[in-house]
C-alpha cells in the first residue's frame, strides 16, 4: 500500500492550496511521522483537520483528515478521537469511497466503551473487529484534491 505521503502528492498539486493552513499542517505531519515523531504527527494531523473544518467546512477533504487525525489518535489519545470520529459519521453518513461506513462507527463505539479505570486500554472485542475490516491501525488515509 502507498504511503500517505506518496498518496497525498496529488493533494498538493495545486499550488492555491498550498497557502491553505490545513495543507501546512498535513505536510507538517507527514514530516513528523517520517522523523518518528508520532505525538507530532497527532498534534499536526489534528491541527490539518481543524484548519480545514475553518478553511473548507463540510468536503471529503475535512472529513478525510478528520478521519486521518482520529486513526493516529486512537491508540495515545483515545478520548480525543470522538469528536473527530462524529464529524466523519456525519460528513460521510453510510457512504465513503475511501473507507467502510461501518470502519468510523466502529472505532467511536470502541472509545465510547473504554473503561473508567484505564481510558488507554480498548475493548477487545471491538478493536478485533475494526482490524478484522481495516487496516487503519497500520495505515493513514491521504486526502486527495477535489
Amino acid at each position: 500500500m502507498a504511503s500517505s505521503a506518496a498518496i497525498g502528492l496529488c493533494f498538493f498539486a495545486s499550488p492555491a492550496l498550498a497557502q491553505n493552513d490545513h495543507v501546512r499542517h498535513y505536510q507538517a505531519h507527514n514530516d513528523a511521522l517520517e522523523r518518528g515523531e508520532i505525538a507530532a504527527g497527532i498534534e499536526h494531523a489534528e491541527n490539518a483537520w481543524r484548519a480545514a473544518e475553518t478553511e473548507l467546512g463540510d468536503s471529503e477533504t475535512t472529513a478525510v483528515l478528520s478521519y486521518n487525525f482520529a486513526n493516529l489518535a486512537y491508540y495515545h489519545f483515545p478520548k480525543r478521537v470522538i469528536e473527530p470520529r462524529e464529524r466523519v459519521i456525519a460528513q460521510t453518513g453510510d457512504n465513503h469511497e475511501i473507507f467502510s461506513a461501518e470502519e468510523p462507527k466502529l472505532m467511536l463505539l470502541a472509545v465510547r466503551s473504554f473503561s473508567a479505570k484505564d481510558e488507554r486500554a480498548p475493548n477487545k472485542p471491538l478493536c478485533e473487529r475494526l482490524e478484522s475490516i481495516s487496516s487503519v491501525s497500520r495505515i493513514a488515509i491521504s486526502p486527495r484534491r477535489s
